[in-house]
C-alpha cells in the first residue's frame, strides 16, 4: 500500500529543497539582471554627448554651476553612480517631471 515510508519522505524533502534552490537562483538572477540594466542605462546616459542643460538658452555660468550642483552632475561619475544606486535601493527615483514639488518614490 502507499503508506508513508522513509523513502517517500526523503524524496519529498529532496523535491522541496530542489524547488527552494531553483527559486533562490531565479530571484538572484532577477536581481542581477536589474543591477546590470541599471548600470548600463546609467553609463549609457552619461556617455551620450552633451549634458542635461545644454539645450537651455545660454545660461550664465553661475546658474549652470548651481544646476550641476543641485543635480550632482558636478561630481565624479563614480560618485554619481554610487549616489544613483543608493537612491534606487531606497526607492527614490528623483523629482517628478509631471507634478511640481513631488518626488517619484
Amino acid at each position: 500500500m502507499g503508506g508513508l515510508t522513509a523513502h517517500n519522505i526523503t524524496a519529498d524533502v529532496w523535491e522541496v529543497l530542489l524547488m527552494i534552490g531553483y527559486i533562490i537562483r531565479r530571484i538572484s538572477m532577477g536581481f542581477l539582471t536589474i543591477f546590470v540594466l541599471l548600470t548600463l542605462t546609467f553609463f549609457l546616459i552619461r556617455i551620450i554627448p552633451g549634458g542635461p542643460f545644454d539645450e537651455e538658452v545660454s545660461l550664465p555660468k553661475s546658474v549652470m554651476e548651481n544646476l550641476e550642483r543641485k543635480y550632482g552632475t558636478d561630481k565624479p561619475i563614480s560618485e554619481q553612480y554610487l549616489v544613483y544606486l543608493r537612491r534606487v535601493v531606497k526607492g527614490d527615483l528623483g523629482e517628478s517631471f509631471k507634478y511640481d514639488s513631488l518626488t517619484v518614490n
